[in-house]
């Protein structure tokens, strides 16, 4: 699929319920990063849930990274994993939709189909009505933000890599004299 002129090289999405505690972890992050992230060729989107009208966003771009909440994923670690879409077929369509059912929609929809990432922040408060974060995700905001900002400057294909949970203390830690800077 040949890509629009107009269209962003990467585009971030972050999604959750900003009214269900850790649940707003994605929107906070991809607001953020839209704060400071004016550069040309970067969408920053907000959204309660995925959902079929993303799809020719998403197949737009180049490179393309979720941010969710995460029950599987312990509690301010952070995880990024590579994403692929579901099988033909494998998919349905409704209304709210995984990473993986976008990604297939778009591939389906639009032909094309982006590199993808998810950063997932673990997550225990999902409580209605419950604005606040969590006090291990609240402290997992500046390391995340740090780590979509690294896969945002990578090539879309490196960027891709999975890394394993990192809790916000390790990526905090500081180095040893003897340990080399990289």
């Amino acid at each position: 699929m040949l890509r629009p002129v107009s269209a962003p090289r990467v585009l971030v999405i972050g999604y959750g319920n900003t009214l269900r505690g850790d649940d707003a972890v994605g929107p906070i992050l991809a607001e953020r990063l839209r704060e400071e992230l004016r550069a040309e060729g970067i969408l920053v989107l907000t959204c309660h849930q995925l959902t079929p009208e993303l799809a020719s966003d998403v197949a737009a771009c180049e490179c393309v990274i979720f941010i969710d909440a995460s029950r599987e994923v312990p509690a301010g670690e952070i995880e990024c994993r590579p994403l692929t879409p579901l099988p033909r077929g494998a998919a349905s369509l409704v209304h709210t939709l995984s990473p993986e059912q976008l990604l297939a929609l778009a591939q389906l929809v639009y032909g094309g189909v982006p590199q993808a990432t998810l950063v997932s922040v673990g997550a225990i408060r999902f409580d209605f009505g419950d604005a606040a974060l969590s006090p291990p995700v609240a402290a997992a905001i500046e390391p995340a933000l740090e780590r979509i900002r690294e896969l945002i400057r990578l090539d879309p294909r490196r960027a891709a890599g999975v890394s394993p949970p990192v809790s916000a203390h390790e990526l905090r830690a500081p180095r040893s004299p003897e340990e080399p800077a990289g």
